[in-house]
């Protein structure tokens, strides 16, 4: 008796591309903290100028609250991207085995 596979299920799951989402979100990340550090270093300067209520300081002030929120709402990204990333690989590799079991279930089908 000849041998048949028989496709029970194919996934196409980009990893790849999940996890260059990854990093550019963690660059992201960076680059606002980053941000948010060099603005509350200005602010610092403008403070021992005397210019606390100066346009300047208020403007660093407001995009660094923004900075922070953006940084926050990258961060939850991140997070909710790798638990995703998790999820699919565990539940790949789960069908895997699955399918392996199901081809050996098949094999003694057919040798009975």
């Amino acid at each position: 008796m000849a041998e048949e596979t028989v496709n029970i299920i194919e996934l196409d799951i980009d990893t790849k591309a999940l996890l260059q989402k990854l990093s550019d979100i963690t660059e992201e990340i960076n680059v606002n903290k980053a941000a948010v550090k060099k603005l509350t270093e200005d602010n610092k300067a403008l403070e021992k100028q005397g210019k606390k209520g100066s346009d300047q300081y208020k403007a660093n002030t407001k995009q660094i609250e923004l900075n922070k929120v953006q940084t926050k709402a990258l961060s939850t990204q991140y997070r909710d991207n790798q638990s995703t990333l998790v999820a699919l690989t565990g539940t790949e590799n789960k069908q895997l085995g699955t399918l392996q079991k199901l081809e050996l279930s098949n094999k003694q089908l057919r040798a009975e």
